[in-house]
């Protein structure tokens, strides 16, 4: 769906209603001017009739006298605008100009205006009983009604442009404030909880920005908090059980064969509360915002490292395979350590519920994926594998915290964690595929 700025939005409806606010004022200027010149052409009708009558009267009289000639009056080359007839009480054509119809506008004549056969007519009426009908065309005075509208409208037409400009950098101007707050909020990522600037932000927006940055103030302090107390619990939680476990196993080395199989549940159970306090602590670390850091970072050197030292923990690490598909960097936009701590806990998750090798490879949009044979997940399952201290079919020692800290470093690195059961292209197994937002090479930035 396609976002409209401010800016934009605005300027739209504005343009929208001053274009329905022109239209309307051309409209009722329409009909004024229509009114008006209707007047005006009425006018000069009535104004011609009563002229006309007299002189129409002296020139049937010399007619009757045959002092003059019965010789049309008028240049047949020029249009008249006004015409007339003049008839007599038996409504005979009597006279006409030269372009007047041959037949009477209107039979009988009656005093006034009327509209008849394209013409709007005026008639006068002697006290002779002389008519004189005075006309013009219908179509003459919409011609010079559209001319008049042409003549007005025109500079409006060309003065659009330049009030459409002017309430572009208006808007502009009025926006600029929002455009620069966009423009700060567009350079930060989730990590950056800086206060936003205050300064030069007009009043109905200074106080949302002010209660935002106490927002992120607090939010900085909550974080903060949970960022400590994260650290000094694994300070103050591994230590204990190290020493606990170090203590059960010596104790298990003096023992004899009898007493050591009882000692060994004791060593079991400290090692399994070993590795779910360390699962807490890194899920402590990952809800307390630990991958909204943003920063450009190699993801391979990573990856060979972790594939390494899972390789020295014993067998589990000879099932990996690593196919960094051509790749000789992938830099990703988030933080090392909580990527890292993510693809341990999938590498982690593959070893302890797979069966066979566990193939590690770099897809061609940079995502991770991590698969290992096995069984296939039931959907219904599957879909809840993110959630805390859920677990698959397998009987594996696991905390049911893995995958939920995968998810959640995934969450908030902006990017996604997809399960797969079957694997992809297999009819049985599960797959992992971890996705964070590509970065861009330090070459292509230098460039």
């Amino acid at each position: 769906m396609r976002r409209w700025s401010i800016a934009r939005r605005l300027g739209a409806w504005l343009a929208l209603l001053l274009g329905l606010l022109w239209l309307v004022a051309v409209a009722a200027t329409t009909l004024n001017m229509r009114y008006e010149s209707g007047e005006i052409f009425d006018g000069a009708l009535q104004e011609a009739a009563e002229r006309l009558l007299p002189l129409a009267e002296a020139h049937l009289a010399l007619l009757r006298d045959g002092a003059v000639g019965a010789e049309e009056i008028g240049d047949p080359q020029q249009e008249e605008y006004l015409l007339y007839q003049v008839l007599d009480r038996e409504g005979r054509l009597l006279l006409r100009s030269l372009q007047a119809p041959e037949q009477p506008f209107l039979l009988p004549p009656r005093p006034g205006f009327a509209t008849s056969g394209g013409f709007r007519v005026y008639t006068e009426v002697a006290d002779s009983g002389l008519a004189i009908e005075v006309a013009d065309r219908l179509s003459h005075r919409d011609e010079a009604l559209w001319d008049g509208l042409f003549w007005l409208l025109a500079p409006l037409l060309a003065l659009l442009p330049l009030a459409g400009l002017a309430l572009w950098w208006t808007l502009r101007q009025a926006t600029r404030p929002l455009l620069a707050l966009q423009g700060e909020l567009e350079r930060r990522h989730g990590g950056n909880l800086a206060p936003l600037p205050e300064a030069g932000l007009p009043v109905e927006l200074a106080p949302a920005v002010h209660d935002v940055n106490l927002l992120l103030a607090r939010l900085e302090r909550a974080l903060a908090g949970e960022r400590a107390f994260a650290a000094n619990s694994a300070h103050e939680l591994r230590t204990p059980i190290a020493t606990a476990l170090a203590q059960a196993q010596l104790l298990q080395e003096r023992l004899t064969d009898g007493e050591q199989a009882r000692v060994a549940g004791l060593v079991a159970s400290l090692q399994r509360l070993a590795r779910l306090v360390e699962k807490l602590l890194q899920l402590a670390r990952a809800e307390s915002g630990a991958a909204l850091a943003r920063e450009p970072f190699d993801a391979l050197p990573v990856l060979r490292m972790l594939l390494h030292e899972q390789a020295r923990r014993g067998d589990a690490g000879a099932r990996l395979e690593f196919d960094p598909g051509g790749r000789q960097a992938l830099w990703l936009d988030g933080d090392l350590d909580a990527y890292g701590i993510a693809v341990q806990n999938l590498l982690d998750n593959a070893l302890l519920h797979g069966q066979g090798a566990v193939r590690v490879a770099l897809l061609p949009d940079g995502s991770l994926s991590v698969a290992n044979e096995g069984p296939a997940v039931p959907p219904g399952l599957l879909a809840g594998l993110t959630n805390r201290f859920v677990r698959g079919q397998s009987r594996g020692a696991g905390s049911g915290l893995g995958l939920a800290i995968a998810d959640a470093i995934a969450r908030q690195s902006g990017g996604s964690l997809t399960l797969h059961s079957p694997a992809r292209g297999r009819g049985d197994g599960f797959e992992a595929v971890l996705a964070l937002p590509l970065a861009p090479t330090p070459e292509a930035v230098k460039d």
